[in-house]
This record gives C-alpha cells, sequence and structure tokens, in this order.
C-alpha cells in the first residue's frame, strides 16, 4: 500500500472514530401524491371495496358509495391515473364487493348475485338482451340458490370459483355448499366436487379463497366442519378440491358473525396470515387476538406474535368499532416487508392508522408510513363521524401504492376514500447502539466474516465512510460470510436488522 493510501486511511479512520458516530441511509416511504384527487367521487355512502388495474391506465373502482345528488358514479366507477372520472365508463346502481376482469366484461358478486357488465359499464342484460349467466336470474344459480356470495376467483383457465353461502342444492337436497364452480361464460361446472360446510344453514358461509404456492386451496368464513372433517373457520383443500384433513384449525368457533377470522394472505412459504375481530384460540380461549400467522399445516407460527389491533377513536358516534385487519400483501420491491391494512388505530399500543408495514418477525417498519394513515371518516358531513378504514390496498407497477377504503383524511390531507401513495426515500441518522457486530479480519481484501453476539438477524447492508449504502447481503441466523472484493479501499460500516427490530452496526477497513 502507498504511503498516500495510508495516509488517507488514517484520516478516514480518525474522522470515523471521533466524528462519524451516525449513518445516514436511505429508507423507503410513502407520502400522498399531489398529482392524484379524486375530489368528493367517492365521499358517500360505504367505502371503497376494490380496485382493477387496467392496462391503458384507468382504475376501476367499486364498493358501496352512493352519490346522493353529490356525486356522478354510484357504486361503480372508473378514473384516471390523476383520480378524474372517466364519465363515458356508465355507472349503475351496485355496490360490487370485488371486481374480475373478463375478455368481453367485468363481473362481480353482488350479496345473493353474480353481476356482469360490459366493457363500458352497461349492464349484461340491457346490452345484450339475456342475463349472464342465462340462469342467474333472482339470486339462483341452476341447479343452487345462493344466500349469499362472498368471493369469486378466477383460475388461470377463466373459470370461476364462487365462495359464499349456497343452499337449497336441488341435486343433493341435504348438503349446503360453501363453494362452487362456474366456466367463464357462466355455465355450471357439474364435475366440482362438493364441498359441504357445517353448520348446514344460512349461518354458514365461505367468504375467502386463496391459493398457495405449495398448490394447496385455503378457504375460510363461518363453519365448523368441512364435509365432516372439523375445523374452525379456516380449512385447506388439496389440488383437486378434496379436503386436507391433516390441516386443522387452531382457533374457536364464535359464531356466524361478520368480523370473524377470515384468511388475509397466503405468502410465498405458503403460511397463512389471519385477522378477523376478536379471534379466539382453542390453546387460550379466554384471551382475543386480532392478526396471527399459520403454518401451512395450520400450527401456530411461533415466530409470528399474537398481535392486538384495536380501534381507539373517542370522537366517533359508534360504540361498536370492530378492529381487524382487512387484507395484507409483501411489498414488492422490499421482499420481507408487509403490508397490513384495515380498521384500526393502534397495532399493539403503537399508534398506525388503518395501514402499516411490518417485516417477517411482525415487527413494525416505521419508516414506510411514519405512524401515519387513515384518521378520520365522515362520509355525509364534517360532524358524523365514523371509524375510518382501509380496505384494498393495489401496488402499482412503479412501487406507488393505490389505497381504498372508508375514510375523509388521509396523513393529514382530505380525500375522500380514494387516495395513491407515491414511493420515496428518506435520510435516516441511525446512532450507533450498543450491539456491536464483530467483523473479521479486519482491515479485509476479499471476504469479511460477521457475526452477532446475539439475536437473529433478517438482513445486512454495507454503507461507505459518507452513508452511501452500497452492497446489501442476506444474513443466516447469526453469522455469515461477504464478497467485499468490489467494494474500493477505505472504511465502511456494516449495519444488520435485528428480528426483534434492533439495528446492530459494525466497522470494517477494506483494504
Amino acid at each position: 500500500m502507498s504511503v498516500l493510501k495510508k495516509m488517507i486511511l488514517g484520516v478516514l479512520v480518525f474522522i470515523s472514530l471521533g466524528l462519524l458516530n451516525q449513518v445516514v441511509s436511505q429508507q423507503p416511504t410513502y407520502t400522498i401524491d399531489e398529482n392524484f384527487n379524486t375530489g368528493e367521487l367517492f365521499r358517500d355512502g360505504s367505502s371503497v371495496a376494490d380496485f382493477l388495474i387496467l392496462d391503458d391506465g384507468r382504475y376501476l373502482v367499486g364498493g358501496g358509495f352512493s352519490n346522493y345528488g353529490v356525486s356522478p358514479v354510484e357504486g361503480f366507477g372508473m378514473i384516471f391515473s390523476n383520480g378524474a372520472w372517466d364519465n363515458s365508463f356508465i355507472t349503475g346502481i351496485c355496490s360490487p364487493i370485488e371486481i374480475i376482469l373478463q375478455e368481453d366484461g367485468f363481473v362481480f358478486p353482488y350479496i345473493t348475485n353474480l353481476f356482469k357488465v360490459t366493457m363500458d359499464g352497461d349492464f349484461w342484460s340491457s346490452a345484450h338482451g339475456v342475463f349472464w349467466p342465462e340462469y342467474n336470474i333472482g339470486g339462483t344459480f341452476s341447479p343452487y340458490n345462493v344466500a349469499r356470495a362472498w368471493d369469486v376467483y378466477q383460475m388461470e383457465d377463466g373459470d370461476l370459483l364462487i365462495g359464499g353461502a349456497i343452499s337449497s342444492d336441488t341435486l343433493q337436497p341435504n348438503l349446503f355448499r360453501g363453494i362452487t364452480r362456474i366456466h367463464a361464460d357462466g355455465t355450471h361446472d357439474p364435475t366440482f366436487p362438493i364441498i359441504n360446510i357445517t353448520p348446514n344453514n344460512s349461518s354458514g358461509a365461505v367468504r375467502e379463497i386463496f391459493h398457495a404456492p405449495n398448490g394447496s386451496w385455503y378457504i375460510s368464513g363461518s363453519f365448523t366442519a368441512i364435509n365432516g372433517h372439523e375445523t374452525n373457520h379456516v380449512a385447506k383443500l388439496t389440488a383437486e378440491f378434496t379436503v386436507d384433513t391433516t390441516f386443522v384449525s387452531p382457533f374457536m368457533y364464535d359464531g356466524p358473525v361478520n368480523y370473524t377470522e377470515d384468511i388475509i394472505l397466503i405468502d410465498e412459504q405458503s403460511r397463512v396470515w389471519v385477522s378477523g375481530y376478536d379471534m379466539r384460540l382453542l390453546e387460550n380461549p379466554n384471551d382475543t387476538i386480532q392478526l396471527c400467522r399459520l403454518l401451512p399445516d395450520g400450527v401456530l407460527d411461533s415466530t409470528f406474535p399474537l398481535i392486538k389491533l384495536k380501534g381507539v377513536y373517542p370522537d366517533s358516534w359508534m360504540t361498536w368499532k370492530p378492529s381487524y385487519a382487512r387484507g395484507a400483501s409483501e411489498l414488492e420491491d422490499y421482499p420481507g416487508n408487509y403490508l397490513i391494512y384495515g380498521s384500526f388505530s393502534h397495532y399493539n399500543d403503537t399508534i398506525q392508522p388503518c395501514i402499516t408495514v411490518i417485516n417477517d418477525a411482525g415487527v413494525i417498519q416505521d419508516n414506510f408510513f411514519q405512524g401515519e394513515g387513515a384518521t378520520k371518516y365522515t362520509p355525509f358531513d364534517d360532524d358524523d363521524f365514523i371509524y375510518p378504514a382501509v380496505t384494498i390496498v393495489e401496488q402499482l407497477e412503479n412501487g406507488d401504492l393505490l389505497v381504498g377504503g372508508g375514510f375523509s383524511e388521509f396523513m393529514g390531507q382530505t380525500h375522500h376514500s380514494v387516495v395513491k401513495l407515491t414511493q420515496g426515500f428518506v435520510g435516516v441518522e441511525e446512532t450507533k447502539q450498543k450491539i456491536d457486530i464483530k467483523t473479521y479480519p479486519n482491515p479485509a481484501s476479499d471476504n469479511l466474516h460477521i457475526s452477532l453476539p446475539t439475536g437473529r438477524a433478517i438482513s445486512g447492508n454495507i454503507y461507505n465512510a459518507v452513508g452511501m449504502q452500497v452492497l446489501d447481503f442476506p444474513f443466516v441466523n447469526s453469522q455469515t460470510q461477504v464478497d467485499i472484493r468490489k467494494l474500493e479501499v477505505g472504511i465502511y460500516f456494516v449495519k444488520v436488522q435485528l428480528e426483534n427490530g434492533q439495528i446492530a452496526f459494525g466497522k470494517f477497513i477494506k483494504q
């Protein structure tokens, strides 16, 4: 090493020991997109329930909102990417809770029915003179009567799984189906196996259908058994839609009410994320929780804590405010970080207004929303305070988020039930903690060994002397090895994120 390089290293070491006790890193965050605003299009009535992102850049919005003479949009609305209303799309009086795209139109469940509209929003029966499907009249699926259609899952071949309360089976009158399947054209699929749910009355229903990466199907709702196999609220089906009897739910059955245990996410490891209002576990029936995670076989995931979600809204006139998560998704740009959203003001005891990001260990990642979210919902007038909720979040291709629900204020600004968040970064000064990382050899030239004195790590980053991130690396348990041959000569800082949320720091010299 030249004398000049040694002098430079000496100066850098002196500076790092005396002055650089902090690392400035760039952390992802979300802020309101000021170029997007829907005004009062979705202000009145119930909340926004679903989005459909179209290839032409428009957004189809569905929900229970009503115009009440204020907005031209009722139940269904098409908006441009800036939030402006597309009045070429016909809106009708309906309240879709989910929207499915087909080649020639949109299908959505509505109470006891499946509706279909054309690509410009006209009802199928008005445009073509026949109902879709042709037997879908008065809430009747031939050969079934439908007490409630809760969920529709579009399969790869275009067939549609329908989850709900499907009663009065004319083929087998004593059976009460929770799922049936129809073809893309709306015709009944007689080959679909019987999925009989208990209780055998209108109180029983399948509300959510999920397909797992391991090929299995998971369903949730108000039931105590599937085809005679006892499993409360959550069940597992094989790829062929037979009951997987190795899966047994850990939950108590708490009756046929809404807000009970429902699946909100099946992640890439086929783990089952479940949320509900006042969920109770068989192993501890006297305590209530609102969020937990199961392993693929139904066993509670011991690496994820039992979470309590609370709704604290002293200004609301509503005395009953069910707090639970409505949905979840893994952030595509930040694997291992999960969006959790719903109707809650607190995640455990931390204020997180209806939306938060947590890591795989269930620890809040503050940088994404910085404790802000949906804080107010006054759908009819400014004095009529109802508790807010986020019911749907879509991740856009550029990393932005389209957020919908029932709210009038988001991140301190007035936005009625729809807001777009833009992705950015914020500089965060991180003071060196007491948890020190051991790095060796030090100085190092090829491979750097990194180990922790305690805890388990989930990720690691390396920063140069001016705080710029230059490398990230995976971490297995408490130690790892990193190839640093491409780094320039100089002093570097190591930052490691632990499962418990703590940050550990270290330092090394590249020679």
